[in-house]
């Protein structure tokens, strides 16, 4: 939501999130879902940056949470007993 407008920026109604987090210089926002699934998006735009489905792998997955590096240009997922880096 815009706080100062009320106004809807961004709908994800397929599930509920698990994880949000905003980078570090503002530009994004990514968020971990139950679908096994993250998205992240331009928070100027509200356009999608990346999609990332993890639902057809055969291995666990469940993603429980994320983590912009300080610099912003990485975003890690804790993901089952490792984790994946995305540059």
């Amino acid at each position: 939501w815009e706080i100062c407008s009320g106004k809807r920026f961004f709908r994800e109604a397929a599930t509920h999130a698990i994880d949000v987090k905003v980078s570090p210089d503002g530009r994004l926002l990514a968020a971990s879902f139950h679908d096994r699934k993250i998205r992240v998006w331009d928070l100027a735009s509200g356009r999608d940056v990346k999609d990332f489905d993890f639902s057809k792998l055969e291995w666990d997955l469940g993603t429980t949470c994320i983590a912009f590096s300080p610099r912003g240009d990485q975003l890690a997922f804790l993901c089952g007993d490792g984790f994946l880096v995305w540059d």
